[in-house]
């Protein structure tokens, strides 16, 4: 592959993972978006050795990496996380999940299926839980 060719196919690459960022920002696109750019950084990073002029690309590279590790931790942040369990017990385990957690779910326009489904419980267990 040719140095021209190459170079265009780094920004075809690199503003596709641009333009998908912008429209969804959830952990799955980022993660994708990640593993995307870390392949083409170190296929840059290899051609740094036929061409050092190549350097500065790469650590382009490696700063957009850095602002996407950012919106990852962010995103994770911000994610639903699984509940606190209760053991020690005979029998399953009782997921620790509040009448408020569930209702901060529901006003975020989750249903009570799409609500058990994240957190791990059953739905009539989610109804049971905001009565």
């Amino acid at each position: 592959m040719d140095r021209d060719r190459f170079l265009e196919t780094c920004r075809d690459v690199f503003n596709s993972i641009t333009r998908t960022l912008e429209t969804n920002r959830s952990l799955e696109v980022i993660n994708s978006s990640l593993t995307r750019l870390d392949a083409l950084a170190r296929n840059v990073n290899r051609m740094t050795t036929s061409y050092p002029e190549f350097t500065p690309l790469l650590d382009s590279f490696r700063a957009a990496m850095d602002v996407i590790e950012e919106m990852k931790r962010n995103a994770e942040e911000q994610s639903v996380a699984r509940p606190d369990v209760q053991s020690g017990g005979v029998g399953r385990p009782k997921y620790l999940v509040s009448r408020d957690q569930l209702e901060t779910l529901l006003e975020m326009n989750f249903s009570n299926k799409d609500i058990a489904s994240m957190i791990g419980i059953s739905v009539s267990s989610v109804k049971r839980r905001l009565q």
